[in-house]
Parts: C-alpha cells; sequence; structure tokens
C-alpha cells in the first residue's frame, strides 16, 4: 500500500511526479487547493486557518495568506447559510509532503478543505447527540459548539445528511478561491514575485549560502537521484567543471552546487536540513505534544547521501543541471557464474524485482560474503 497524499516531496508515484512538474516548472500558481473528505465528526468542513505549529521556513506572506483564503470561504459559507465550517483543529501548517503544504515552500498558498460525509449512504444526526466539543483529536484541543469560538462560530446542530452536503459544501469553497483569486488578482501576483525576492535576498546573506553534494558518495546514484528530487521540485542545481574551496574543503570537479539563493529556498532548507519539532506542551509537566503527520523529510537521512551545509559565500564555477545523469552501470569479475547484488541500495532491490518478474532465480546469503 502507499499513501500519494504524503510522496510530494520525494515524488515515487507516476500520480505525484507529473503534477509537481507542471506546479513547480510550467504554471507556478498562486493559489492550490486540494478537496480532501475526513472532516471532523459533527462538522461539515474543515477550512484554513490551521492549527499550530507552523514550519518557520514557509514565508510569512504564506501563512496570513492562507488564513485569508480561508476566512473568505468560511463568510462565503456563513452568508449562504451554510453551518459547520471549523478551522484551527487538527490539520497544521508544520509537514513537508502533502499537496497543498509543498506549495508552502514554493510561496503559493496551498488550501486544504476536508469535507464530512464522505459516502453516497445518507445519515441521520441527532441533534440531541451533539457534542460539547468538536476537533479534538490526539493532539487534544477542539472548540465548542455552543457558537462562542472565533474559529466555530456557526455550529452545525445534526440532522439529515446526505451526498449533496458535501458537494455543495466544496462548490462553494471552490467558488469563494476563484471570487478572492480573480479580486485579488494583482496583490497575488505580487506578492508571490515578492516572497520569491525575499528568499534569494536571504540566500545572498547566508546561513546558510549553499548546500554542496560532492561526487565521491557510498552510493551515487542515490546522489544523483537527490539532485533529480530537487530539480523536478523546481530548485536550481549546478555542477562544478573544476574544483572549489568552500569553507576548508576543496571538493572535486562534478560537484554539485545549490545556491540558497533562488526563489524556493525554503523548500531547499526544508528538505536538506534536519526537522526539530518545536516542544508543544499542554502544561508545564505534560506530555509533549505530537506532530500532526510525518516528522521528518530530510532527503540526505532518508537516502544515506552527503550533503554539506555551507554557512558563508565561495566563489565556483558551474553549469545549470537539467537532469542529472546516473552514473553509468558495471561488474566486476567473472560473469560467468553469477552477479551479486548489495542489498543496501534502492538500485539493488529494483534490480531484484526486476530479474524476479523476468523469473531469474535469486538467492539470499544468511551470512557476509567475506566469511563465506
Amino acid at each position: 500500500g502507499h499513501d500519494n497524499n504524503r510522496d510530494w516531496f520525494m515524488n515515487n508515484m507516476p500520480e505525484s511526479k507529473p503534477v509537481t512538474h507542471v506546479l513547480y516548472n510550467e504554471w507556478y500558481p498562486q493559489i492550490v487547493y486540494n478537496h480532501h473528505q475526513t472532516g471532523p465528526s459533527w462538522t461539515r468542513i474543515f477550512l484554513p486557518p490551521f492549527a499550530d505549529p507552523v514550519n518557520p521556513n514557509i514565508h510569512p506572506g504564506v501563512t496570513t495568506g492562507v488564513n485569508l483564503v480561508g476566512s473568505a470561504m468560511a463568510n462565503r459559507m456563513a452568508i449562504k447559510k451554510m453551518p459547520g465550517a471549523v478551522s484551527g483543529v487538527i490539520y497544521s501548517m508544520w509537514w513537508n509532503g502533502g499537496m497543498r503544504t509543498v506549495p508552502y515552500f514554493h510561496n503559493m498558498i496551498g488550501i486544504l478543505t476536508e469535507t464530512s460525509h464522505a459516502t453516497p449512504v445518507p445519515r441521520t444526526y441527532d441533534p440531541k447527540d451533539m457534542p460539547k466539543m468538536v476537533g479534538g483529536g490526539r493532539r487534544g484541543g477542539g472548540h465548542p459548539t455552543n457558537g462562542t469560538n472565533i474559529f466555530y462560530p456557526y455550529p452545525w446542530q445534526g440532522g439529515e445528511s446526505r451526498l449533496k452536503d458535501p458537494v455543495a459544501y466544496m462548490i462553494t469553497g471552490s467558488m469563494a478561491v476563484l471570487r478572492l483569486a480573480t479580486d485579488l488578482k494583482e496583490q497575488w501576483l505580487y506578492n508571490i514575485y515578492k516572497m520569491g525576492r525575499d528568499a534569494i535576498e536571504s540566500g545572498e546573506k547566508g546561513s546558510p549560502f549553499a548546500y554542496v553534494v560532492p561526487p565521491d558518495q557510498w552510493n551515487p546514484r542515490e546522489a544523483v537521484e537527490l539532485i533529480n528530487i530537487l530539480r523536478l521540485g523546481g530548485v536550481e542545481v549546478e555542477q562544478v567543471s573544476k574544483p572549489f574551496k568552500a569553507g576548508e574543503t576543496t571538493y572535486d570537479e562534478g560537484t554539485y552546487v545549490i545556491s540558497t539563493a533562488q526563489a524556493f529556498r525554503p523548500y531547499v532548507v526544508d528538505l536538506l536540513d534536519k526537522q526539530e519539532y518545536p516542544d508543544r506542551r499542554s502544561t508545564p509537566n505534560g506530555p509533549p505534544e505530537p506532530p500532526y503527520d510525518i516528522a521528518g523529510w530530510t532527503l540526505p537521512m532518508q537516502m544515506g547521501v552527503t550533503v554539506d551545509r555551507i554557512e558563508t559565500s565561495f566563489e565556483y564555477d558551474g553549469a545549470s543541471v537539467s537532469d542529472a545523469a546516473e552514473p553509468r552501470p558495471g561488474h566486476a569479475g567473472d560473469p560467468d557464474y553469477g552477479y551479486i547484488l548489495s542489498h543496501q541500495s534502492n538500485a539493488g532491490m529494483q534490480a531484484v524485482n526486476r530479474l524476479l518478474q523476468a523469473g531469474d532465480r535469486l538467492y539470499i546469503t544468511d551470512k557476509p560474503l567475506n566469511d563465506m
């Protein structure tokens, strides 16, 4: 099994890759709206603003833009007498990897709605069973259902629920986004430009100035794969043609350089630095709050690739990379007897699966080869 809504940073799935390419290499939209259907129980729809925490790599213009769009959606539903729109619960702006979260790191407004009643089967909710709180989860929280909460001012009272109801809420949400996008067209266009400009200026100041991927890796193919993942996400990458020095280290030709002086700097930093989830507790001595979703997505750690973080500026002679070329495959020794494939690399396991699919016979060792 898989969850392709956690794949939008790694892009392993064929469903993810073409959409990622279009979003971050062709269209560059200002707003990305992703419809989902797991709304909190006894509500009609979840809308932004999201719950805390927000990832500090995200430009504050994105966070406030998300809040603006969510408020416009809630207002439209309130005026149309559509109760049950709840905000500020469960879903956060911390993690990277969802269709609506990856846009944040590209200076785009990512909108998620979670609509209730994801079934064609009608259901009746007895108003007498309405809970006092909605939207609570394993992280706690939740809002009262008596109309006194700013993020749930128009509670749903229960009653008959049919498939047409979530459809109506999703259409209304979509129209609210389109109306706001149209009314503030110039503002959205300027904002995405300004946030990109801010990212470039931050990178020019350093801390970090760049990330460097040396060619001498335990698995060169994984390093190339990392570069191509970044390229698919619209990140600018260069490869040097001669040795250079950064800090106290000299790097060979063929080294990849990822400057942070680029519009998608938040994406670069978030994928190449390790994550440190904030220590959030409901009480001083209480247990720490768990993340809403995945806790880490650091590519160098996940892929076993050495990536050096360079804090200050340095000079190098680099050429833009479109797609990093995979190293040429080869083998050592006499192939008449057979081949040995490493289980440590993704490429080795891909080869195993393809050979099995082709009907070849394979064996797995039960002890290290140097002991055989």
